[in-house]
Parts: structure tokens; sequence; C-alpha cells
């Protein structure tokens, strides 16, 4: 369980003209914005992950689960305050109700589920790539959202998988800790979800 969950939209604190006289940024802007929030989602995949591996070998599935209720958090905002952004992780079957999409991310995690639905092996690289793009805001200006799906991993299905795969006392700690979960029944190389990065 990598701590799969979405990453919202990102706007660059240093966009030259984007949203101060309300133009539209240019792709090179995108462009930009794309690399700052991958470093992001990088740097969030990294500790996360990292984390997630001394839990499991310092002990079972689900006193890494008590670890992740509440570690995920603190890690999340610990680098979206670093690389000045918001950034999230969030899933169509979400375990943390903090999580449940925005109706932007939906859109994105839908529109991701239906290429992989579409069977089109052409669309890999498509779906599996960060993207990024110019939303104008309420206010007149432009802020950039990046999204990046995350992908089932093996290790994700002691917390994520089918019944069978899922531990009895872990199930007991994910009842404890997220009364209303949706994230369970999932195979390897399942869509999890995806980080969201915004500004």
């Amino acid at each position: 369980m990598r701590f799969h969950f979405l990453v919202c939209a990102f706007a660059l604190a240093v966009v030259q003209g984007c949203g101060g006289d309300g133009s539209r940024p240019t792709e090179k802007q995108i462009a930009q914005a794309k690399v700052e929030a991958e470093s992001a989602m990088d740097e969030l995949q990294q500790r996360l992950s990292k984390r997630l591996t001394e839990a499991l070998s310092e002990g079972s599935p689900e006193q890494a689960l008590d670890l992740c209720a509440t570690v995920a958090r603190e890690v999340t905002e610990e680098v979206a305050a670093e690389k000045g952004l918001v950034l999230r992780r969030t899933a169509l079957r979400y375990r943390n109700p903090d999580n449940a999409p925005t109706a932007r991310e939906r859109e994105y995690l839908q529109k991701i589920q239906a290429m992989l639905a579409s069977g089109d092996s052409m669309e890999e690289e498509k779906i599996r790539a960060a993207e990024c793009s110019a939303v104008r805001t309420d206010d007149g200006g432009w802020e950039y959202h990046c999204f990046r799906p995350i992908f089932v991993k093996e290790v994700c299905t002691l917390c994520h998988g089918t019944e069978d795969q899922i531990s009895p006392a872990t199930r007991e700690a994910i009842s404890r800790h997220y009364p209303d979960d949706r994230a369970t029944g999932f195979a390897v190389g399942d869509l999890r979800g995806a980080f969201s990065v915004r500004k």
C-alpha cells in the first residue's frame, strides 16, 4: 500500500503573467508547472513509501495502518509546505473522507478509468503521465491543476486487496480508523487514485 490517493491542482507562485493581467498562461508556463508538480508528487511518493516500508518491516500491516492514519497526512502537508502548493491524494474509492475527490479530481479519475477500460495499449503511456492544465479562477486569474494516477502494487493488497488478502486484524484496524472505508477489493494494477496539485 504505497498510499495512493490523488494530488489536486497546482499553480506556480513564480508564473509570470498567470492571473496577474488575466492573460492565459503559455504552453511554456504550463510545462514548467508540470515539472514543479511532478517534483512534488515524486517527493511525496518517496517519503510515503519509505515510511510505509519502515512500518511494515517493524510490525504487521495493521500496525502500519495505525501509522498511516496520522503520518500520511502529516507527510503530505510537510511536502506541500516545502513546495509552496496544495498537494493531495484522492480517489473515487477513498478510505479517508478527507481524501474525497473534488469535482475536477473526480472528472480526471473517471477519465483515466474510461481509458483503462478501453484496453487500448497505445494509451498506456498517456494514462500514466502527469497531466497539467491552466484553469480560470472565479476572480479572473489562472491556476494550474496537475494530476498523476496511482496504481495498486502488490504490497498495497495487504490493506486494499480482496477479502481473502486482508487479515482479520487488518480489517479490524481499517474499521477502527475508517468506519466508512471504500478502499478494498483492489487488484494489482488497478487504479487506486491520484496525486493532485494546486496553488
